[in-house]
C-alpha cells in the first residue's frame, strides 16, 4: 500500500471516531493512518 501511495491519512478536524483502532500517530494535525492493521482487514 505505501509503494502504491495510497492515502496515508487525513485532517486531525475531520476524523471519524470510529477510525480510532487504524491511526497510528498525529503530525503537524494530520492523523496517520495504520497500514498494517487497515490492510489486514482489508484482507
Amino acid at each position: 500500500m505505501m509503494e502504491a501511495g495510497v492515502h496515508f491519512g487525513h485532517g486531525t478536524r475531520k476524523w471519524n471516531p470510529r477510525m480510532s483502532p487504524y491511526i497510528s500517530a498525529k503530525c503537524k494535525g494530520i492523523h496517520i493512518i495504520n497500514l498494517t492493521r487497515t490492510a489486514s482487514f482489508l484482507s
